[in-house]
C-alpha cells in the first residue's frame, strides 16, 4: 500500500509517496532521493546490513548513513530516522517499526490508512 507523504527539511517539504510493507524490518529511504533533495545525513555508530525482500545482498550493501526527518502521514507529523540506501522504485519504504509506533486503522480493501 502506498500513502502520500510530507518530509520537511532545512524549512523545505517535500512531497512523495511511501509503500506501508509489514514485511519490512526498519523505515528507509532512498539514496537517490536524499541527494536531490540535499537531505541532511548521519552515520551510523554501527553498520547494518541491509538485505532485499527475496533475502540477497542489497546492491548498496551495507546501511552506514541515516537521515532522522519529521515525516507527515495523514496529518499526523512525527520524527523518524530513515535508514539510506538504495530502494529502486521506491523512495520510502516504512515497515513493522513505522506500524508498531503509529499503529495506524488500515482498512485493506479500500486501501486507505487513518
Amino acid at each position: 500500500m502506498h500513502v502520500p507523504i510530507q518530509i520537511t527539511s532545512r524549512g523545505k517539504s517535500v512531497e512523495t509517496r511511501a509503500l506501508i510493507d509489514c514485511g519490512a524490518g526498519g523505515k528507509f529511504i532512498d539514496q537517490e532521493f536524499v541527494r536531490q533533495h540535499h537531505l541532511p545525513t548521519r552515520r551510523l555508530f554501527k553498520p547494518i546490513r541491509a538485505l532485499n525482500v527475496d533475502g540477497t545482498p542489497n546492491k548498496n550493501g551495507i546501511i552506514r548513513t541515516y537521515t532522522l526527518l519529521p515525516v507527515k502521514v495523514h496529518g499526523r507529523t512525527c520524527t523518524h530516522r530513515l535508514y539510506i540506501c538504495g530502494l529502486g522504485q521506491q523512495t520510502i519504504i516504512l515497515g513493522m517499526p513505522w506500524l508498531r509506533e503509529t499503529n495506524p486503522i488500515i482498512d485493506w480493501k479500500r486501501g486507505t490508512l487513518e
